[in-house]
C-alpha cells in the first residue's frame, strides 16, 4: 500500500495543478496567510508548500510583495565544442550559481579509463558541483580527473569555473571532445540534490573535455539535467 503523503506535498500537488490550470506567467498568487487559512493549516506548512513550488521553477516570492507564478521559461544547455554550462546565462537574463558538493579521491572504474585513456585502478580526483539557475538546482555534475596530473584542484579548488581554474593554474584551454546523451528517472540521492520527485525525468551527459592543442583527456564528466526545464541546443 503506498503510504499517504505529507499534508505539505498534498497542498503543494493541489497549488500546483491550479497554478497550471488557472494561472498564467507572473499572475499574482494569494499570500502565504490566505492560503493557511484556506487550508486550515498554519503558516509553517503552506511556507514548505510553497518552497516545493519555488524549488520546482513554478513560483517566484518577490520580498515585500507576495507571490507569483514564475516564468515559463526554460534552461538552454549548449552541446558544443567550446560551451559552458552557464556559458550564455547573463544574455539571456538568469542568474547562475554553483555549489561544491563533495571532493574526494577515487580509483579508476574500466569505464572512467576508457574514456580518460588511463589505466584501471589509477588514482582519480572527483569533484562534484550543483548548479542553480535563478535559484533552482539544474544540474548535478561528477567532474573527474587524474589525480596526479591535477593535484591543484584537490588542494585549492574551492568554488566557480573549474575550466577557468584549469587554465589559470596549468594554461590548458579545454574543448568537449564526445558527448553521449540519454534518459533516466531520478533515484533517492539524484531527486534530493535537484529538489525533483522520485521517478522524474533527468537527462544524462557524459563529456570527455580534452586539451585544445594537443586533444589529450583531461576531464570526463556524468551530468544529470532536469529534464523538465533543461533544453538542449546543438548548433551546426
Amino acid at each position: 500500500m503506498k503510504p499517504k503523503q505529507p499534508l505539505y506535498f498534498q497542498i503543494a500537488s493541489e497549488l500546483e495543478s491550479e497554478i497550471r490550470r488557472l494561472y498564467s506567467a507572473q499572475d499574482a498568487l494569494p499570500s502565504e496567510l490566505e492560503l493557511a487559512k484556506r487550508f486550515d493549516v498554519n503558516r509553517h506548512t503552506i511556507r514548505k508548500s510553497i518552497d516545493k513550488l519555488v524549488m520546482k521553477g513554478l513560483v517566484r516570492r518577490r520580498r515585500g510583495v507576495g507571490l507569483f507564478v514564475a516564468e515559463s521559461k526554460t534552461i538552454p544547455y549548449e552541446l558544443n565544442a567550446h560551451s559552458r554550462v552557464t556559458g550564455n546565462f547573463d544574455t539571456i537574463g538568469i542568474k547562475g550559481d554553483l555549489k561544491l558538493t563533495k571532493r574526494c579521491l577515487e580509483v579508476a572504474t574500466m569505464k572512467d579509463a576508457a574514456w580518460l585513456k588511463c589505466s584501471p585502478g589509477e588514482p582519480l580526483l572527483m569533484i562534484e558541483t550543483l548548479r542553480f539557475a535563478d535559484g533552482i538546482p539544474f544540474a548535478w555534475i561528477q567532474h573527474k580527473f587524474l589525480y596526479a596530473r591535477f593535484p591543484l584542484i584537490y588542494q585549492n579548488y574551492q568554488s566557480g569555473s573549474l575550466h577557468n581554474f584549469i587554465r589559470q593554474h596549468y594554461a590548458i584551454n579545454l574543448v568537449r571532445s564526445k558527448v553521449v546523451v540519454n534518459a533516466k528517472l531520478s533515484e533517492d540521492e539524484e531527486a534530493l540534490m535537484l529538489k525533483v520527485e522520485l521517478g522524474r525525468p533527468l537527462i544524462r551527459l557524459r563529456s570527455l573535455n580534452v586539451n585544445e592543442k594537443n586533444s589529450e583527456p583531461i576531464e570526463f564528466s556524468n551530468a544529470l539535467l532536469r529534464g523538465d526545464i533543461v533544453e538542449l541546443e546543438s548548433h551546426f
